[in-house]
């Protein structure tokens, strides 16, 4: 029986939708950055795996020495993204996407799988990942975010979050600082209405672009895909458009 599944590789990477950006909307240019990142990491293990569909199902995963969060777990794999939106909803691809996930990791001999969880936006609760026997190892200071994992050996070191993530504080900061990485197609746009939104609050904007594991574990910013900071204070991770920013950043500064 052919599954309903597939993995994205260097063969199919330009012409298969990638999820979270389909078609020639306001994030193509996030999508084509996407797709080259995307071609250059499956030489060190990256795996995308979706529904055959037009929608947004799949998981990413990586070993967490090339993941771009900042986690510290030697010999784990990181879960970067799992979502399943829309009608696929209640039809237990997340699970399925997740056994699969955890079931690589075993075939290539890790310690175990570890992600970062939460209740905001862009993030799965921890909760429906301690139904697969995952559990929480560590947490930032701000109680935002927290790090899951599941060892599959006694022995297996604890994944924990990089210190300057856990802190989330950008010493020293001054005006509005951005953390942006490759591993999300709305990054350009959203960072393109921040900066709107920004100039409207005569704000400088410092873009820090992030390129790999080493980078993401030396910045404050916790969620490591994208992070905002007021000053020395951490904003959000979450990618927004200008009505978004503006509400956020009202909570920062009156």
């Amino acid at each position: 029986m052919t599954s309903p599944y597939l993995n994205l590789d260097k063969n199919n990477i330009t012409h298969e939708h990638i999820c979270c950006a389909i078609g020639k909307g306001k994030h193509q240019k996030g999508e084509q950055i996407k797709r080259d990142w995307l071609a250059q990491e499956f030489e060190h293990g990256l795996i995308f795996r979706k529904l055959n569909e037009r929608g947004k199902v799949f998981i990413e995963i990586m070993p967490c020495e090339y993941a771009l969060k900042p986690i510290v777990a030697p010999n784990f794999m990181v879960i970067h993204c799992l979502w399943v939106s829309g009608k696929f909803k209640g039809h237990a691809h997340g699970k399925t996407l997740l056994n699969f996930a955890i079931d690589e990791a075993k075939k290539q001999n890790k310690d175990g799988i570890c992600v970062l969880a939460g209740k905001a936006n862009y993030m799965t609760d921890g909760k429906f990942y301690e139904y697969f026997g995952f559990e929480k190892v560590d947490q930032t200071d701000n109680e935002i975010f927290e790090l899951m994992s599941l060892a599959f050996r006694d022995d297996a070191k604890p994944p924990q979050i990089a210190e300057p993530a856990k802190k989330a504080i950008l010493v020293g900061g001054r005006g509005i600082t951005v953390f942006t990485t490759p591993q999300c197609p709305f990054v350009p746009t959203c960072l393109n209405d921040l900066k709107i939104v920004a100039a409207e609050m005569n704000l400088d904007v410092h873009v820090v672009n992030v390129k790999n594991h080493g980078e993401i574990c030396d910045t404050p910013s916790p969620f490591g895909t994208y992070g905002v900071f007021l000053d020395e204070k951490f904003v959000t991770h979450e990618m927004r458009n200008e009505k978004g920013y503006r509400k956020i950043f009202s909570q920062f500064t009156t």
